[in-house]
């Protein structure tokens, strides 16, 4: 159909275009090392590409007769929530899996490190399905979980720390299990959950990089400082 064939051209020209303003007009480095990394990714990558996207794909719903011209703003909010979603709990995980890790922010956990953060996180959503509907703040000990999986395994850890807690969560609230789905909103208040998350952890990846930086360029300077310091020594 001309509406499937409009929506695929739309779907892939928005991403594209994205990434071409990411890369001409941010200098955008897909290790997210730097903040303005992140903030150019939300504000581009995802949140303007989600509201490109939406907009033609509902237009041309609409225009074909798949949808009512009266649903036209709530098949747009679904679209967009749908795509950011999605870019934020897959594209960092892709952009950072694809590229060549900074040395001077990686983070090699151990074997135990890593075994004890998929534990973590399968006993934290298994939890969180099971009592989420009696405890409805349990799901928040996901942020201190993501916390330390960020510190400890660097964005791509808790890319796909999210990645799997998203999954389980969105299975169970379709389900009918967990915390979600005794409000009224339902999938919506996972959908901001989600949201706030991963721009979260996009945000603070961005920083905790930053900071390994200046702690590097710290003792690299300190280290001139002090080779100047016994060469004077010498002289004197």
């Amino acid at each position: 159909p001309a509406a499937a064939a409009l929506i695929a051209i739309g779907n892939t020209l928005a991403p594209s275009l994205a990434g071409l303003v990411l890369v001409r007009s941010y200098a955008f480095r897909p290790q997210f090392d730097r903040v303005s990394d992140a903030f150019a990714y939300l504000g581009v990558g995802v949140f303007g590409t989600g509201m490109l996207t939406a907009t033609l794909g509902a237009l041309w719903l609409c225009a074909f007769g798949e949808a009512s011209w009266a649903d036209y703003p709530v098949v747009w909010l679904t679209w967009f929530g749908g795509e950011v979603v999605g870019l934020l709990i897959v594209g960092p995980l892709l952009l950072t899996w694809l590229s060549p890790p900074n040395s001077l922010v990686s983070r090699p956990a151990t074997h135990i490190e890593k075994a004890a953060m998929v534990v973590s996180v399968t006993g934290l959503s298994a939890m969180v399905l099971a009592y989420g509907q009696e405890l409805v703040s349990l799901h928040y000990v996901f942020a201190v979980l993501f916390v330390w999986v960020l510190f400890r395994a660097g964005l791509l850890g808790a890319s796909l720390a999210l990645a799997a807690a998203a999954l389980v969560l969105v299975a169970g609230t379709a389900l009918g299990v967990g915390p979600f789905v005794v409000r009224s909103e339902g999938m919506l208040s996972l959908w901001m959950s989600l949201v706030v998350g991963g721009s979260a952890i996009v945000t603070a990846g961005g920083l905790l990089a930053e900071r390994d930086h200046a702690l590097h360029q710290q003792r690299r300077l300190l280290g001139e400082l002090d080779d100047a310091l016994h060469q004077q020594r010498r002289l004197l």
